[in-house]
């Protein structure tokens, strides 16, 4: 019988930081660097979790384009826009009601773009998930960080809980995500960044403790879904100074790594990208074979995607005025956007800095809750 099988989810936790968690040396003996997909957290946790790309979940990033779905766009909206749009602190204080309204934050996105965008990213690991994930497959207890009052909260009850349970092997995923917020906010040299990951080391040398306590062939497993690059410059897309018409004749959205285009025609196409071009951002648009290979050619997640180089970022953007001091969402091959898998228990052969595609992190993942 398989015994304890415990998985460990910290957000972004960077395959670099390794190195400071004493855990990796007396109790994760297998180790490797995770290759994260394209996008944010959100896309990398259905590939690690569930093992799907966004071409097969369906989305790219939180947002997606779904013309007429959003916020009703009346023509009386676009009167309130003309006006409100010559006024910064108006056109804050209009999006502001709206973010109450809808219980959104869109408070950024231009009020002429709010009827074709909806969010529809989900976290892999919470409800609403659109496809069935490893924690449904192997019945995991869920213990998360959004639902227990924060990351030492979350951890506490895993470790009471399975302290109180003598008889069944228990399978549990734990989830945190206070040190992403931290790269953010504080960037990677920061005494809060340093202290996390002491945290976390301690955390996850007590959770060992208890279950080698039990005796019964446990497993402990850690794994992040990205690492962090610093942001060394910021850059604005201010194509609607460069491309009349936005939200008619073509429209956009702007993350903090990348700006995507749908168009209404292929003239403002040629136009936006003349633009882009002209502006010389630091940065490239995706071609096909990219597309395809990360699995994102769906043309709903834009006809055009352009990303920025590592480390720089856009500001303000269509989350926040300010910029992070670090991001990630840059191409997924760069070595500063590494995760990490780490396991009590020996995965595979392969050499230990050979980069595992998220993809197959989800099997390797399925193949240690499963005890297979």
């Amino acid at each position: 019988m398989t015994g304890d099988r415990i998985i460990v989810f910290v957000d972004g936790f960077p395959y670099s930081e390794r190195r400071n968690l004493q855990v990796l040396k007396s109790a994760l003996v297998w180790q490797r660097p995770i290759q994260p997909g394209f996008g944010y957290s959100v896309n990398v946790k259905a590939e690690l979790f569930a093992g799907v790309r966004p071409d097969e979940v369906g989305f790219l990033n939180e947002w997606s384009y779904a013309p007429g779905q959003g916020w009703p766009w009346t023509r009386a909206s676009r009167g309130i826009y003309s006006i409100v749009s010559r006024f910064r602190p108006a056109k804050r204080l209009v999006s502001k009601v709206l973010s109450r309204i809808t219980g959104k934050d869109i408070r950024n996105i231009p009020l002429p773009m709010l009827s074709s965008f909806v969010r529809t990213g989900v976290n892999a690991y919470e409800g609403g998930f659109p496809s069935r994930t490893l924690l449904d497959r192997v019945s995991m207890r869920r213990y998360l960080h959004s639902e227990l009052g924060g990351d030492e909260a979350a951890c506490e009850a895993l470790c009471r809980d399975l302290d109180r349970s003598r008889r069944e092997p228990f399978k549990a995923f734990l989830a945190m995500a206070e040190l992403d917020h931290i790269f953010h906010r504080d960037g990677e040299a920061s005494a809060h960044f340093a202290t996390y990951v002491e945290n976390v080391d301690r955390q996850l040398k007590e959770l060992w403790q208890l279950l080698v306590g039990r005796d019964n062939q446990p497993g402990l497993c850690l794994v992040s879904d990205h690492g962090m690059a610093p942001v060394r410059r910021v850059v604005s897309c201010d194509v609607e100074k460069g491309v009349h018409g936005a939200g008619e004749r073509y429209t956009y959205f702007v993350d903090a790594t990348m700006a995507r285009f749908w168009f209404h025609n292929d003239l403002v196409q040629e136009e936006v990208r003349g633009w882009l071009t002209e502006d010389d951002l630091p940065g490239r648009c995706i071609d096909d074979e990219e597309r395809k290979r990360w699995g994102i050619s769906s043309a709903t997640f834009g006809h055009l995607i352009f990303l920025l180089d590592e480390g720089a970022t856009f500001a303000p953007n269509f989350f926040s005025d300010k910029p992070c001091r670090a991001m990630h969402g840059y191409a997924p091959e760069l070595r500063s956007q590494l995760g990490l898998i780490a396991c009590s228990l020996v995965m595979d052969s392969e050499a230990v800095e050979q980069p595992l595609p998220a993809i197959q992190a989800f099997k390797v993942m399925e193949k240690f809750a499963l005890g297979e």
